[in-house]
């Protein structure tokens, strides 16, 4: 457990991103010399490419990418500041990295290369995140040009044109055989002569992709963010907006586990006053539902979030983003289980988890967490984190209910670092330790 002074030095705020160093794209060949013999200083600080779980979540099978070109690219997401250090700014924040494999930050230069922040994020979640190499078809001779197959037969995987009917995707599946996973098609989030329209029916193109079991690059997601009113409720709508356009996608993608020990409060690198990618912390394993939906433009046409539990919402508190679990459109009579994160860890020694929760109304919930464990024997566990104190909890080979933990040492060691919402706010913190191996 990391320990935190009671009061601790405050963020630094960087008011003017101007005067930083920059991450640059490279524009001509002198500069490509140039950056080869004298590498940027940065690169000594980008994050390795953390190994990710052997196991998937599948709802299908295809692969998923995301190609990012908000704005040109190199906005506020260029400047080299570090993790304590916030831009003012409503910069893009691209957070479900748990659901893509491959991150392609793009431009129109010739050479782009991801910015700082972008590479750490990715890296963090597992992805690799790849620049371009951009040569207009004016600077190729006819000769050279040959077959959507040459190229196809020279490289891992080709991204193919957004303006793609039912039957081009037969002919794909048809001519790709094998390799069909390999075949990334194009999926303009704006809409651009794209099967369904794009915006909010960008799930149908989803659907068509899927039934042919092929994979997916979706270009432009931060339409989502691009397209937003600028208002004093910029953020909350953005939050809403970007919230629906996910879920409507959540059942043609799926979930790579969580494979790392992990703290997080659902910051997605935004919020109402600062931009900082850098900061960007774990977010659940599904997406979130909008809290505001009548409130998302063209909600009535977001048909796939018609009939999908909307338990779990985005939603602001202060300035921030987090989660809420809702009971409000269901029984309350009844107790209902979400599932929230998908991990492949590890657990060995002893282990504490701790969570934080505050609830809307002030009154008190004994929310559970209930952990699924598979021993050496490939036999399956649950562990139930009670929220209340049970006198006699269960204990047997299929279940283990474990009493919140008196308070000790550790319990006052992360009170301390939460000690103002604990303290001064109304969040509540429960803590189990685990002793046994």
């Amino acid at each position: 457990v990391k320990i935190t002074e009671k009061n601790p030095t405050p963020k630094k705020m960087l008011p003017s991103p101007s005067i930083f160093l920059e991450c640059h794209p490279i524009s001509n060949l002198d500069d490509l010399d140039g950056v080869i013999q004298y590498p940027p200083s940065w690169v000594d600080r980008v994050e390795p490419l953390i190994p990710r779980a052997r196991t998937v979540v599948q709802n299908i099978l295809s692969d998923c990418h995301i190609c990012h070109d908000y704005k040109g690219g190199y906005q506020a997401d260029k400047y080299l500041h570090y993790s304590n250090e916030d831009i003012l700014g409503n910069g893009y924040p691209f957070y479900n990295w748990a659901q893509i494999d491959i991150f392609v930050y793009f431009s129109h230069h010739l050479i782009t290369i991801p910015p700082l922040c972008w590479i750490n994020a990715g890296h963090n979640n597992g992805v690799k995140v790849l620049g371009t190499m951009c040569f207009y078809a004016r600077f190729i001779n006819k000769k050279y040009v040959f077959s959507p197959r040459f190229f196809f037969d020279s490289c891992d995987g080709i991204f193919l044109n957004y303006t793609w009917t039912e039957k081009h995707l037969i002919n794909t599946v048809e001519a790709a055989k094998h390799r069909n996973l390999d075949v990334f098609v194009g999926i303009d989030v704006f809409g651009r002569n794209m099967f369904g329209g794009g915006k909010f029916h960008t799930c149908k193109a989803a659907e068509m992709v899927t039934r042919y079991n092929l994979s997916m690059a979706i270009f432009a997601p931060g339409w989502t963010h691009e397209t937003t009113d600028q208002s004093d409720k910029f953020f909350e709508q953005f939050l809403n907006k970007d919230s629906a356009f996910w879920s409507s996608l959540w059942p043609y993608m799926y979930t790579h586990p969580i494979s790392k020990y992990f703290t997080t409060n659902f910051y997605i690198g935004l919020d109402k006053k600062c931009y900082n990618i850098f900061n960007q912390q774990p977010q659940l394993s599904k997406f979130l539902h909008p809290r505001e939906i009548t409130i998302v433009p063209d909600h009535q046409n977001i048909h796939t979030l018609c009939n999908k539990c909307s338990c779990i919402q985005a939603v602001t508190v202060s300035s921030r983003n987090s989660c809420l679990i809702t009971k409000e459109n269901l029984r309350k009579s009844l107790e209902y289980i979400h599932h929230l994160f998908v991990c492949d860890l590890e657990i060995v020694d002893n282990t504490v988890i701790y969570f934080l929760t505050k609830n809307v109304d002030h009154s008190f919930v004994a929310l559970t967490i209930t952990i699924l464990t598979c021993g050496v024997n490939n036999g399956f566990r649950k562990i139930k984190l009670l929220g209340a104190r049970k006198d006699n909890p269960l204990n047997d080979a299929s279940i283990l209910e474990v009493n919140p933990s008196e308070a000790t040492d550790v319990y006052d060691s992360i009170k301390n670092k939460y000690y103002k919402m604990v303290e001064e706010e109304p969040w509540v913190l429960r803590y189990v330790e685990n002793k046994e191996n």
